[in-house]
Protein backbone atom coordinates (compact mmCIF):
# COMPACT_ATOMS: atom_id res chain seq x y z
CA UNK A 1 0.00 0.00 0.00
CA UNK A 2 1.22 3.32 -1.06
CA UNK A 3 1.67 6.16 1.50
CA UNK A 4 -1.03 8.87 0.51
CA UNK A 5 0.30 12.55 -0.06
CA UNK A 6 -3.22 14.10 -0.13
CA UNK A 7 -6.71 12.65 0.67
CA UNK A 8 -10.20 13.99 -0.55
CA UNK A 9 -11.21 17.56 1.66
CA UNK A 10 -7.32 18.50 1.18
CA UNK A 11 -6.82 21.90 -0.27
CA UNK A 12 -4.10 22.03 -3.19
CA UNK A 13 -2.05 24.22 -5.16
CA UNK A 14 -0.57 23.71 -8.95
CA UNK A 15 2.92 24.23 -8.63
CA UNK A 16 3.00 26.44 -11.38
CA UNK A 17 0.39 28.54 -9.54
CA UNK A 18 -3.68 28.91 -10.04
CA UNK A 19 -6.32 28.95 -7.43
CA UNK A 20 -6.90 26.81 -4.32
CA UNK A 21 -8.55 23.75 -5.26
CA UNK A 22 -10.24 20.60 -3.48
CA UNK A 23 -9.25 17.31 -3.79
CA UNK A 24 -12.21 14.98 -4.33
CA UNK A 25 -10.60 12.03 -5.03
CA UNK A 26 -7.25 10.05 -5.20
CA UNK A 27 -6.35 6.95 -7.17
CA UNK A 28 -3.30 5.71 -6.90
CA UNK A 29 -3.75 2.62 -9.16
CA UNK A 30 -1.25 3.68 -11.60
CA UNK A 31 2.25 4.38 -11.14
CA UNK A 32 2.10 7.69 -11.44
CA UNK A 33 -1.38 8.73 -9.28
CA UNK A 34 -3.88 11.10 -10.34
CA UNK A 35 -5.76 14.03 -7.97
CA UNK A 36 -8.72 14.93 -9.35
CA UNK A 37 -9.77 18.31 -7.93
CA UNK A 38 -12.19 20.66 -8.05
CA UNK A 39 -12.44 24.20 -7.91
CA UNK A 40 -14.72 27.25 -8.41
CA UNK A 41 -14.30 30.22 -11.45
CA UNK A 42 -15.63 33.62 -10.48
CA UNK A 43 -18.92 33.20 -11.96
CA UNK A 44 -19.65 30.11 -9.63
CA UNK A 45 -18.74 27.25 -12.43
CA UNK A 46 -17.63 24.33 -10.89
CA UNK A 47 -14.38 22.79 -12.31
CA UNK A 48 -12.88 19.11 -12.14
CA UNK A 49 -9.60 18.27 -13.39
CA UNK A 50 -7.46 15.16 -13.16
CA UNK A 51 -3.80 16.33 -12.14
CA UNK A 52 -0.72 14.30 -11.47
CA UNK A 53 0.12 14.24 -7.83
CA UNK A 54 3.80 15.28 -8.41
CA UNK A 55 2.11 18.69 -9.83
CA UNK A 56 0.46 19.70 -6.52
CA UNK A 57 1.51 21.13 -3.61
CA UNK A 58 -0.63 21.39 -0.46
CA UNK A 59 -2.21 25.04 -0.04
CA UNK A 60 -4.30 27.52 2.55
CA UNK A 61 -7.60 28.25 0.94
CA UNK A 62 -7.79 31.41 -0.44
CA UNK A 63 -7.64 34.60 1.90
CA UNK A 64 -10.98 35.63 0.24
CA UNK A 65 -13.28 32.89 -1.11
CA UNK A 66 -15.71 33.17 -3.76
CA UNK A 67 -18.63 32.00 -3.38
CA UNK A 68 -20.63 30.36 -6.38
CA UNK A 69 -22.40 33.66 -8.37
CA UNK A 70 -20.63 36.00 -6.66
CA UNK A 71 -17.74 38.01 -8.21
CA UNK A 72 -15.06 39.64 -6.77
CA UNK A 73 -14.78 43.43 -6.21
Amino acid sequence: MRPERFKPGDIVRMRSGGPAMTVTTVDYVRDAPDVCCMWFEARGRPHFYHIKVDALDPAEPDAEPVAPGKTRR
